[in-house]
């Protein structure tokens, strides 16, 4: 999987074999940002987050900050990986936390 658009066009993003999600397809993302726009300045919220790709977009087409939310440890530690490959340290959040049970 890699980053689509923008400053970190081409980057990598690492994934964790037999997880419990699924990351969305790049046709899917593709979609979704010609539906949001210009994301230049925007802080966004990216819930259940797994590895990051749609926060990891977001930040490389411009938004100013975004809050992973994610609980499954076994994807904490690639999502924090995928963040500082890409040296973003204070453009994000991680909040690690249930939300379906809160």
């Amino acid at each position: 999987m890699q980053i689509q658009a923008g400053q970190y066009k081409g980057r990598r993003i690492k994934t964790v074999a037999n997880a419990p999600y699924r990351p969305s397809t790049s046709v899917v993302r593709k979609s979704l940002f010609e539906i949001l726009g210009d994301l230049s300045g925007k802080h966004v919220l990216d819930l259940f987050a797994g590895v990051g790709s749609f926060g990891l977009e977001c930040l490389s087409r411009g938004a100013k900050h975004v809050t992973f939310v994610e609980k499954y440890n076994g994807v904490l530690p690639i999502l924090k990986s995928n963040l500082n490959n890409l040296n973003m340290r204070e453009k994000y959040e991680i909040i690690e936390e249930d939300l379906i049970s809160n």
